[in-house]
């Protein structure tokens, strides 16, 4: 992997701006992992290819990047 390269992003936040972030980066190729305290939220992201993480901490061990 091309070290300037970030391929491994993570959201914390999935909501409408959150959500509409990773969708985009999971469109665009970018393997996201997301958090969000409402199960509604983490399920829209789960089914749009966002891979959902048990705690924020999570997030920041499985991204190279992460945004909140």
């Amino acid at each position: 992997m091309d070290k300037d390269r970030v391929t491994n992003t993570g959201i914390i936040g999935l909501g409408a701006m959150g959500f509409q972030m990773g969708r985009h980066m999971v469109n665009k190729g970018f393997a996201v992992t997301g958090y969000d305290l409402a199960p509604e939220a983490a399920r829209r992201a789960r089914e749009a290819g966002i891979r959902i993480a048990a705690s924020p901490a999570d997030v920041g061990a499985a991204a190279h990047k992460s945004w909140s």
